[in-house]
């Protein structure tokens, strides 16, 4: 009886720690950040990299699937949130996928000075490949968490983008993604620094694809 009923007790635990969500249209998405070491975290054979070295693996992670083809750019617009590290600020917008493959971090350790927090990944330049792609992007606060996807995203060779949003008073907030030119009297941490040009992508309802919680 007691074998029992440690068994049925255990396998809720097994189950929500490997848990995922499952879209409306039947796709299964993984709740970030529960998902396998391969399937999150950047895996190289130094263990000492610094966090410049880390962030360079991060920004070059996709010729992994796509070869070294010209590329453009992408990282996230920041806001004044992103700059502090604490339970309240939160996740920007990050490519989470791209045509199925996924956008890896290292993972970070206890008392290592070499450590990258999420917000400075968000707000490094990804190279992606030129061409048309579809995108998920993820987003959060505290345990919550937004996945949306864009189609046919079309990158030109050379170009710089950011991921933003729009909010309007009344309404929910809405992704865009836009081209940028940058204004130096500004830090780059600081919003006024990029200049948006011209939106690629605008009007994209924030968690369209699926949003979760994670506990």
């Amino acid at each position: 009886m007691i074998k029992k009923f440690v068994f049925t007790i255990s396998i809720p635990i097994v189950l929500f720690g490997c848990s995922v969500t499952t879209t409306p249209n039947g796709k299964q998405v993984d709740m970030l950040p529960l998902i396998s070491d391969k399937n999150r975290y950047l895996i190289v054979d130094d263990k000492n990299l610094s966090k410049a070295e880390k962030l360079e693996n991060y920004s070059n992670q996709l010729s992994e699937f796509y070869g070294k083809q010209n590329s453009a750019y992408i990282r996230v617009l920041p806001r004044p949130s992103y700059q502090t590290n604490d339970r309240f600020t939160p996740i920007p917008f990050m490519v989470y996928e791209i045509d199925s493959n996924p956008v890896k971090i290292f993972e970070n350790t206890m008392f290592n000075p070499n450590n990258v927090r999420i917000t400075e990944y968000a707000q490094h330049d990804l190279r992606i490949p030129i061409g048309k792609h579809d995108l998920i992007i993820v987003n959060g606060l505290g345990n919550s968490r937004w996945f949306t996807k864009i189609d046919d995203v079309n990158f030109e060779k050379d170009k710089k983008y950011v991921i933003g949003a729009d909010v309007k008073k009344g309404q929910n907030a809405q992704i865009f993604i836009a081209e940028y030119e940058i204004d130096n009297r500004f830090k780059v941490v600081e919003p006024e620094h990029f200049i948006i040009k011209k939106k690629i992508i605008e009007n994209i309802p924030i968690g369209n694809l699926k949003s979760v919680k994670v506990y």
